[in-house]
Formats: C-alpha cells, structure tokens, sequence
C-alpha cells in the first residue's frame, strides 16, 4: 500500500514551504479519523482532564500492509489548480469518500501565499488515504513525480555551457569558482564573528560572473 500526495507546482512553493504542505497531507487523513470517532476525555481524582481517548476503525489491509508495512508515500505533482482538479474526478470515479479517502491541502496564506479563495486560502494540493498500489497508480499515472525542475535548467545551462565555452572560458571557470568559494567561507566567517558582511565578498559575485560568461560562451559558440 501506499499513500500519494499531489502538490500544485505552479504555486512554487520554498522547499521549507513544501515540506510544511506535505507533512499537513500526511496529518489529516489520521486527524479526520481521530475526530470522526469516538472520543472521551479522562479524568484524575480531582476531576482534572489528564487525557483524552478515542475510538476509530481503519480497513484490516491498512493495519497490515501500511501501518505495519514501510509507510511507502509518492508526491506527485499538479500544472495548476484545474490540473489537481482531474485527481478529485479520479478518486470521485473510483468511489473515494471526501474528507475520508481524500482532501484537499488549503494554505491559510499567512506567510508566502496570496489567497485564492473566498475564506482567504488558497488549494495547495491532494492528500489520500494508504491505497493498494493498483489503485494508487490509477491516480499517479496521470501525474508525474514532484521535482526541482528550476534546478534541472540551471544545471543543463552549466552543463551546455561548459560543453561549448572555449578552452580558455573554462580556465577561467575554475578561478571564478575559487573565487566564489573564498567570497563564501569570508562570508560566513563574517557572519559568524558578528560582523557586518563585507560588500565586496558577496558569494553571489563570482557566480554572477559565471553566469554572464557562459552566456557570452554560448552566444559565442552558436555564431561560429
């Protein structure tokens, strides 16, 4: 069994901001049972609240093959909020019970978020309850696995650039990339004494400069 998560990438959420969402969709399936069932408050001989009890069900395959299993979890990725519309259709097709086998994620936009919707929050994702993986894959077929697409771009730039700077644009490279390191470590060394970072060793500098010489790299070897 498993458990998937589908998270709108078009939001583009911190990665502090991301881990936030996900742990909240792995929360409320187990928080909506808990406040669904049976509960009863239990008292000391002062009649003083010490603990509260509770009283729910969950499928036997969910006790045997997810909560004594490995806990597998897939966090897939939505377009937008109309492509995480299609995973509501899905699960209403498949027969999944709202606020039961599935929810949706809704960000209260205290912090990086603008508010979509009329209560001021803004749909975030998908959560689902633990699912057998041939159902699980009826839903994550139609999305792809959340990844750090900003990152993969960044990283074919480096890659296409170094392919085509010249020789000499590559030695050159390398001293910029000592030279960010060593704006780096002055950098934190600054910081952490207390001191006021010095301006002229910003560790953004030498990339900077990185970046506009493999630009100049990559305009340079498409002319010729």
């Amino acid at each position: 069994m498993r458990r998937i998560f589908i998270i709108r990438k078009d939001l583009h959420l911190s990665p502090g901001k991301l881990a936030a969402m996900v742990g909240h969709a792995a929360e409320l399936y187990w928080l909506n049972l808990l406040k669904n069932g049976g509960s009863y408050t239990n008292y000391d001989r002062d009649n003083n609240p010490t603990a509260q009890s509770f009283e729910f069900y969950v499928p036997h395959e969910v006790w045997t093959d997810y909560i004594n299993g490995i806990y597998t979890k897939t966090i897939c990725e939505s377009r937008n909020l109309n492509h995480l519309l299609k995973a509501k259709a899905i699960a209403d097709e498949l027969g999944f019970r709202d606020n039961e086998d599935y929810g949706f994620i809704n960000d209260k936009c205290l912090t990086e978020l603008n508010p979509e919707n009329d209560d001021g929050t803004t749909t975030v994702g998908m959560w689902f309850a633990p699912l057998a993986d041939e159902v699980a894959h009826k839903i994550s077929r139609k999305f792809p696995l959340l990844r750090d697409h900003e990152k993969k771009q960044t990283n074919d730039i480096w890659r296409i650039g170094w392919e085509i700077a010249p020789k000499n644009i590559k030695e050159l490279y390398k001293l910029l990339d000592k030279a960010t390191a060593f704006c780096h470590e002055k950098w934190l060394a600054a910081m952490k004494s207390g001191d006021a970072p010095p301006e002229d060793v910003s560790p953004g500098e030498g990339f900077a400069l990185v970046k506009i010489l493999i630009q100049e790299a990559i305009a340079e070897g498409k002319s010729k």
